[in-house]
């Protein structure tokens, strides 16, 4: 089953805005995974708690600039809209969400009725959810959007769209901008040219 547009959940549920917010969640596990040190005893579940309070940090920073993103629960069990749309990620497979990740609480239930009040009823018992796949090494590898029943069956999934290209989130504390090297031919106090390593 898959969800043909994701206007037929919500109106405010824009494909483009779902891709923005995956992507922010996918550079947070890429962040995590190339700061990852095993042989300092980093293990996947560290790697993998690292990567969720990035995310959520990154969600954060977006939703001062961007109208349509909100955070709605910023405790550790975070949950964000999109326009009016409660949503929630996990890592784990597309297949099935973990029951942990059905669980709602009030503020998002709140949400979800006052996003779906002119819709159908049972839409306000529906779960929306991302599901982050990753491969061995921690980095995202597919975002799925699921609509997940209450009971914890799988009604549609959508895939969502991810750049292949990722940005480094921040530079290293130590790294200092030197700028772009100069080129060119350098002139001694004669006059006469000066190549790297010896004068001529």
């Amino acid at each position: 089953m898959h969800i043909m547009k994701t206007h037929d959940i919500h109106p405010d549920l824009d494909e483009g805005h779902l891709t923005e917010v995956a992507l922010l969640v996918k550079q947070a596990y890429h962040s995590a995974a190339i700061s990852s040190e095993p042989e300092m005893g980093d293990t996947p579940w560290c790697r993998g708690c690292v990567a969720y309070d990035r995310a959520r940090y990154a969600i954060r920073r977006a939703a001062d600039r961007l109208p349509w993103l909100s955070v709605i629960d910023g405790t550790m069990h975070f949950v964000f809209a999109i326009g009016k749309v409660p949503l929630r990620f996990f890592h784990g497979d597309s297949s099935a969400a973990p029951s942990r990740y059905l669980i709602r609480h009030g503020p998002e239930i709140r949400a979800q009725q006052l996003a779906f009040e002119f819709m159908a009823g049972a839409e306000q018992d529906v779960v929306l959810r991302i599901a982050m796949e990753t491969n061995e090494t921690g980095e995202a590898t597919s975002a799925t959007l699921l609509r997940v029943s209450h009971d914890g069956v799988t009604l549609d999934c959508l895939r969502i769209p991810l750049s292949t290209r990722v940005t480094p989130m921040h530079k290293p504390k130590d790294s200092v901008d030197v700028g772009p090297p100069a080129v060119g031919v350098r002139r001694d106090a004669r006059g006469g040219e000066e190549s790297a390593g010896h004068r001529r």
